[in-house]
């Protein structure tokens, strides 16, 4: 019998996105609005530093996480009480006619769980990954439990929105 339940519930994680996000790997969805080509991907929390040589994700400037990163004994400005990092949220951010990155934009991301309707606003930090200005993105860690989100971000007076399914 567990078997016939476990099917119905791989597929609808197939379906939605959800099996990379079980796995510990990054989903990722793309739409263009106004002048933009947004590129949103969601994976495990990484490593954020100011320095380029520490590895992981070298922040620029911003907003530090809300909830502590674990991995690797960092801990980012958390205090006793606070929730493990489980996701790291990038927005990537191109202009749509010529495929430029768009640094120095002013970017708001929130998260509202479709089943309890609660918000996640995500503390935008601008970063850099390892391939340098070409992985230049904005987002953070965050702590984000399973379930439907409808992702909204402005970038300066551009909107959009996208879904996610996050075990």
């Amino acid at each position: 019998m567990r078997r016939f339940l476990v099917l119905p519930f791989l597929v609808a994680l197939l379906l939605t996105g959800g099996i990379a996000a079980a796995m510990g790997n990054t989903i990722q969805k793309t739409t263009t609005a106004g002048p933009y080509k947004l590129v949103l991907k969601i994976g495990p929390p990484e490593k954020m530093s100011m320095k380029k040589s520490s590895g992981g994700e070298m922040m620029l400037g911003g907003k530090k996480a809300t909830c502590a990163y674990n991995g690797g004994g960092m801990n980012m400005g958390g205090s006793k009480g606070m929730k493990t990092c489980n996701h790291h949220l990038e927005l990537h951010v191109y202009n749509k006619s010529n495929g430029a990155v768009v640094q120095h934009a002013t970017v708001a991301i929130s998260m509202v769980d479709s089943k309890n309707h609660k918000t996640v606003v995500v503390p935008v930090m601008t970063m850099m990954g390892s391939k340098g200005m070409m992985d230049y993105h904005y987002g953070n860690n965050i702590y984000a439990g399973p379930g439907s989100y409808r992702v909204t971000v402005r970038v300066n007076k551009t909107m959009a929105t996208f879904s996610v399914s996050l075990m």
